[in-house]
Formats: structure tokens, C-alpha cells, sequence
């Protein structure tokens, strides 16, 4: 069952890519480059890595101890690094509307 669970986030993550792959190409890419610009690639694209590594500890079979503890660890990391832009980005969109309320 928690394979089933896995391809389907996998899936729904992959279809929202493409589905606002367009409307990037168009809007963000032809843009010129700013932090703003340098945490939408890493918001948009660090998931890839970590569904690189969600993949690999949960459908390689007999992982041994160093590397499951090396996949939770990276697991952890990624976390802490993409919450941390995703946050750096919301307070920098959030930051002229509460200055100028």
C-alpha cells in the first residue's frame, strides 16, 4: 500500500510540473535574474532531488544501516533547505504589502 501512496504523489507532483511548465517558460524564464528569481528555481526544482531520493530509500531493497541513515539524513536536509525557501520567498513577496499597510 505505501507504494501505491509514493507513485501517486510522484504522479500528482509530475503532473503539476507540466502543467505550469508553460506559463514558466513564458513568465519567469524570458525574466531578468534577482533573488526572486534564484528561489523559484530552487522551490521549483529541489523536489526533483528529493523524489531522487525518496525513490531510491523506498524501492531499493536491502539498504544497509550507513545508507538508510545517509537517505534520512539527506531526507532531513532537504527539508530544512526547502521550507527555509519557500519561506524566504512568501516573506519577500509578503514584505512591501506589510510595509506599506
Amino acid at each position: 500500500m505505501r507504494y501505491y501512496l509514493t507513485v501517486a504523489s510522484v504522479t500528482i507532483f509530475l503532473y503539476d510540473y507540466f502543467l505550469t511548465l508553460g506559463s514558466e517558460i513564458d513568465l519567469i524564464w524570458s525574466s531578468p535574474w534577482n533573488a526572486v528569481k534564484i528561489l523559484y528555481f530552487l522551490a521549483r526544482y529541489m523536489p526533483f532531488i528529493d523524489l531522487i531520493n525518496m525513490a531510491y530509500h523506498h524501492f531499493t531493497y536491502g539498504l544497509s544501516e550507513m545508507s538508510c541513515t545517509a537517505s534520512y539524513k539527506a531526507t532531513g536536509w532537504l527539508f530544512l533547505v526547502g521550507m527555509s525557501v519557500a519561506e524566504g520567498t512568501c516573506a519577500h513577496y509578503w514584505r512591501p504589502l506589510v510595509t506599506n499597510a
